[in-house]
């Protein structure tokens, strides 16, 4: 009896089915995955492409042609297909409400414009620069000036009245550089009230531009110059009517008191044989008061 024979070696064959099988498995998982990553970047373009579209049916909505944006549009639509991953199998999510927000993004950046304009009108500290008391400084003095020349014009009523002497004008006119430091106090303080009254005018034209930048609707016109002409309006108006202004608040009196200076000019130049006049110390020169103390001295024997 003949022994067995040997089975056929077919390990070679084995080894070489393996390894068509496994790169069979390889060629598919690769032609998969290639297909997959056709298939999100065919999925990402069309989402970017419906997310374009829908931003256009959204500015047509506000009643705004969509190709007055379309580059802005098209530039927010790439910046937001750019942050999506490549792997993410939902790119559409991305451009929810995409419409609003683009519109929302263009509408800030039409008010921060609008905004801006408004500073180069209206810089920081721009109403202490324009009104100051710099500004009504010679107001204040030409009032002073005025006030006193009223003031002195009675004393030298008095004077020209023979009510008082020379040494008695010079010691009411020395009562009268005494109160002008307080004179002209009360004039800064009128002026510091009207400046500041001035200074809020200002401010209140150039808040009303900020706010009708900071709630610009897109598609609007804004036109800044219309609260500079305004500011420049108000200014100029300010101005011309300043000196009227500044008397208003004083009134009808006279800052300076010349109630005592006929007293004090009394005082100044001693007992003196002088005539009485009650109207010189108001300023009120009487024609007839001479010629009536003539015949009253005529009348004397």
């Amino acid at each position: 009896m003949s022994a067995p024979s040997m089975p056929p070696d077919n390990s070679v064959q084995v080894e070489q089915m393996q390894e068509a099988a496994a790169q069979k498995a390889q060629d598919a998982a690769t032609a998969k995955a290639a297909q997959d990553k056709a298939d999100l970047l065919a999925l990402r373009t069309s989402s970017a492409a419906g997310g374009s579209t829908s931003a256009r049916d959204y500015f047509r909505q506000q009643g705004l042609d969509p190709s007055q944006y379309a580059t802005d549009i098209d530039s927010q639509i790439s910046s937001i297909l750019a942050g999506i991953s490549p792997t993410d199998p939902n790119p559409g999510a991305a451009f929810q409400d995409v419409g609003a927000r683009i519109y929302n993004t263009e509408t800030s950046g039409a008010q921060a414009k609008a905004n801006a304009q408004l500073d180069k009108l209206f810089p920081g500290n721009f109403d202490t620069t324009r009104v100051n008391m710099q500004t009504i400084n010679p107001y204040v003095t030409g009032i002073d000036a005025e006030q006193r020349q009223n003031a002195d014009a009675i004393i030298q009523n008095m004077l020209s009245r023979g009510v008082i002497t020379p040494s008695g004008q010079t010691a009411a006119e020395s009562e009268l550089d005494r109160q002008n430091p307080g004179v002209l106090a009360k004039l800064n303080e009128i002026g510091t009230t009207t400046v500041a009254g001035e200074q809020q005018s200002l401010r209140d034209i150039a808040n009303q531009g900020r706010t009708a930048a900071s709630t610009l609707k897109l598609g609007d016109n804004f036109d800044p110059n219309t609260y500079g002409s305004s500011a420049d309006t108000q200014f100029n108006d300010f101005i011309t009517n300043l000196g009227t202004t500044l008397r208003g608040k004083i009134g009808s009196g006279n800052l300076f008191n010349t109630a005592g200076l006929a007293a004090i000019a009394g005082a100044g130049q001693g007992a003196q044989n002088l005539p009485f006049d009650p109207t010189a110390q108001a300023g009120v020169v009487d024609p007839n008061a001479q010629a009536n103390q003539n015949k009253d001295s005529q009348l004397v024997f």
